[in-house]
């Protein structure tokens, strides 16, 4: 920043002794040329003549140029190697800023995540953090450093001539005030087209998750409207943005055009007065000329800086939502024993939802514990609960004896595999979705889980065997197959507590039936926890909770509830 500024002054300081020069070879050349007399305009080298006597400057012209030569390379070096080590800076800031935030968004409770459009987050990890690391980079370096030259080059403007300067200075307040209240301008104007963006890209996400339904009922039309309508308004929110951020160079630059002919005026009075020396002149102009592009930069810089405190303004409200999950405690690296689990009296609160209340439920070592109800009676709530996902607004929930605030997450963790009604896989190998961790591979358990899972005849066919790699979020397998590798992915932790959410929920009758028969074998050597609706299932479970709009209303064995609950039997003749 220094050398730019110092380059530029010594731009500045050159420029009147070049001036000078210039007019002393062109008067010389010119000497003792008489002016017209028949009323025609004179030649420009005529007019040069009379300043003949104001040029005192004894150095070559060559050598003033050459002067001129290096400074201008030195400025561009200068600038050079300020814009590649911002560059770096900004780079490094901006993984820096990406790492943490996405170990923020990892490190949060699962509720408070899944509460957010996957868009706006990809937007913020992405577009957001762009902008708020243009802002340090570009924004405020660039501003700092077009400050110090408008300094410098002011305060070499004062030591040529205080008042021209001073007129030049006092015009810099009024285009700071234009400046900043363009920017306002551009600032609101760019948060609502990033509004727009977000809102353009969640209906994209919407009709890409939703496309074969789309194309089933031909509504292709339909869809095609409704994203040109969103596409439309992002176009009107995205011009509004540009003119408002357009507008800002132009409108400072004109300011300070007008500023810089009023000086133009003074000047020439006092050189025709001859108060003003003509070498004093030249670097003053330009000193001036020179100050004219970190004017206008900043006015331009200042869109940079609305956009990057918008930005910075949504990462923090975004930070604020990701609610971090509360731990205790100290990871021992190990797996402890299952003894029990114990919800007692919990209250989850989802939005302005209650999702479950006053939920007394234990589970013993060697149980396997059945969850049935009607769809949205929080049995998955519940399952998130019984994981540590999900933190109770009211009441507890205790492993081993201690509630799971005094548990580190990762022992707390280490206890449960889960199985979800629509399993996670990640654009990776197959291999890597089963191991899902940075630890070392366990070959022999991998293979027994594999087995377990039904899954060998599966990895058998592919090409690459368990180094297959899928496509995002497996989209090229089949229902049955990423249920499958979800459950290899479980059984290869070898976690104490198995937990299924209808594993078999959409599948067709034929791979449900083949899955099934895989669990019901699994049920027999584990502490288990399923939620389903398969009267199979349900019977090989040691308890059953019938759970209705958020409370157990039954609990009992498949053959207690058979005789005495009403909605235990009204679930079992639904499912058959």
């Amino acid at each position: 920043m220094l050398g730019i500024a110092a380059a530029s002054a010594g731009l500045a300081w050159l420029g009147g002794p070049v001036l000078v020069a210039l007019v002393g070879a062109t008067a010389k050349a010119t000497a003792g040329t008489a002016l017209p007399t028949n009323g025609s305009l004179p030649r420009p080298s005529e007019l040069t003549a009379p300043m003949v006597d104001l040029v005192d400057s004894t150095t070559p012209l060559s050598q003033l140029v050459a002067g001129l030569a290096v400074l201008a390379a030195l400025r561009g070096l200068a600038q050079f190697v300020q814009a590649a080590s911002t560059e770096r800076l900004q780079q490094g800031a901006m993984a820096r800023t990406r790492t943490m935030l996405v170990a923020r968004l990892l490190g949060a409770r699962a509720a408070a995540v899944l509460g957010l459009a996957p868009a706006e987050v990809a937007t913020r990890v992405s577009s957001d953090v762009q902008r708020i690391d243009s802002l340090v980079g570009g924004g405020v370096l660039g501003a700092l450093t077009h400050v110090l030259t408008l300094g410098v080059l002011g305060a070499f403007a004062v030591t040529l001539d205080p008042w021209l300067a001073g007129m030049a200075l006092l015009s810099l307040p009024p285009m700071a005030m234009l400046g900043f209240w363009l920017s306002k301008r551009a600032r609101r104007a760019g948060e609502r087209a990033l509004r727009a963006h977000a809102d353009f890209a969640r209906h994209v996400a919407e009709a890409t998750s939703a496309l074969p339904t789309v194309q089933a009922y031909r509504a292709e039309s339909w869809v095609q409207a409704k994203l040109d309508g969103t596409a439309a308004a992002l176009r009107v929110r995205m011009m509004a943005a540009t003119r408002a951020r357009a507008v800002l160079g132009p409108a400072i630059g004109f300011a300070g055009a007008l500023a810089f002919a009023g000086i133009l005026l003074v000047a020439g009075e006092r050189l025709a007065h001859g108060t003003l020396r003509t070498a004093d002149a030249g670097s003053l102009f330009a000193a001036l000329l020179l100050m004219v592009r970190p004017v206008t930069a900043l006015g331009t810089l200042a869109g940079t800086l609305a956009q990057g405190f918008a930005a910075l303004d949504r990462l923090s409200n975004l930070m604020e939502r990701l609610e971090p999950r509360t731990t205790a405690g100290v990871d021992t690296g190990t797996s402890h024993a299952f003894e029990s689990l114990r919800v007692e009296r919990a209250n989850v609160v989802l939005g302005e939802k209650t999702v479950l209340e006053g939920i007394d439920l234990e589970l013993r070592r060697g149980e396997v514990l059945a969850l049935v109800g009607a769809n949205g009676a929080g049995k998955t709530t519940l399952v998130e609960l019984m994981l540590g996902l999900v933190t109770p607004n009211g009441g507890g929930v205790h492993l081993n004896g201690k509630p799971y605030a005094d548990w580190h997450a990762a022992d707390l963790a280490r206890m449960f595999a889960w199985v979800s009604e629509e399993p996670a896989l990640f654009e990776d190998t197959v291999r890597a979705n089963i191991l899902l961790s940075d630890e070392g591979e366990d070959a022999a358990r991998l293979d027994r889980a594999i087995h377990e899972a039904g899954l060998h005849a599966f990895v058998g066919r592919l090409s690459d065997g368990l180094n297959t790699r899928l496509v995002h979020a497996g989209r090229d397998l089949s229902l049955g197959e990423r249920q499958r590798i979800a459950l290899a992915r479980a059984l290869y932790r070898r976690a104490p507590v198995l937990v299924f959410d209808e594993p078999t929920a959409h599948l067709d009758g034929e791979t449900a039936s083949a899955l099934a028969r895989t669990l019901d074998t699994l049920l027999e050597n584990h502490t288990v926890v399923i939620v389903s609706h398969r009267p199979s299932t349900i019977a090989r479970a040691t308890r059953v909770c019938v759970i209705d709009g958020g409370r157990i209303v039954a609990e009992g064995t498949p053959a207690q509830l058979q005789s005495e609950s009403l909605e235990f039997r009204a679930l079992l003749a639904e499912a058959s």
